[in-house]
């Protein structure tokens, strides 16, 4: 059994979580720890508000890729080991 086209989809994976991961990571730099209550500083509240809307969607797919990262490496090496299991029994056989 051929392994590379699992082993290459898992890789595209493992970069798309790294791109996204990376996204958001610039993202949060641009946040401002600043507490704004003055009565001009409504526009940072609104802007600080979106920034932190889109870092909760962006944590939700991170957590999500990084599930499916782990449940599907978990999986091809399982299969992996299965599979070396088998023939190494066939050739002890055969």
């Amino acid at each position: 059994m051929n392994f590379v086209p699992f082993v290459a989809a898992w890789g595209i994976l493992l970069i798309a979580t790294i791109v996204v991961a990376f996204y958001r990571n610039r993202l949060a730099a641009q946040e401002d720890d600043t507490l704004h209550v003055l009565d001009g500083e409504e526009q940072y509240l609104e802007r600080q508000k979106l920034l932190g809307q889109k870092l909760e969607r962006l944590e939700r797919w991170i957590k999500v890729l990084i599930i499916v990262l782990v449940v599907s490496g978990l999986a091809i090496a399982g299969s992996y080991v299965y599979y070396t299991f088998l023939v190494s029994d066939q050739i002890r056989v055969g």
